[in-house]
């Protein structure tokens, strides 16, 4: 992957540093925009590999569950149970009221990236 800004790579090394322009040398909206499309559209793209691997990647060992290492990463493949509650449930057994008083809330800021041209 390469994401390139104003004609310079960004990598592990120099992200910040790229980043955070001075003073007299700020970015546009329209370059951090597109910079930001750029990076969803590069993490999306990386995470259907990702993921299309994981998937795929018990086809090259023996075992359901695995441990393997290179020189560079150590993959490990493990198995469990995920568990959570049946919201429809809950409200049905404890009731709306005293479901929506347990919610926990939390306030956050959210920023979506849409392809427009």
């Amino acid at each position: 992957m390469h994401i390139m800004i104003r004609g310079v790579e960004i990598t592990p090394d120099n992200w910040r540093e790229v980043l955070t322009p001075d003073e007299d040398n700020k970015f546009t909206k329209e370059e951090i925009s597109d910079l930001l499309g750029a990076l969803n559209e590069e993490r999306k793209f990386a995470a259907k590999v990702e993921n299309f691997i994981k998937e795929t990647i018990r086809q090259y060992f023996e075992s359901d569950e695995f441990e393997f290492s290179t020189d560079h990463f150590m993959i490990i493949r493990t198995s469990g149970v995920w568990v959570g509650l049946d919201n429809d449930k809950v409200k049905t057994e404890m009731g709306e009221d005293w479901y929506n008083e347990h919610l926990k809330r939390s306030e956050y800021f959210k920023v979506d990236v849409k392809r427009i041209g």
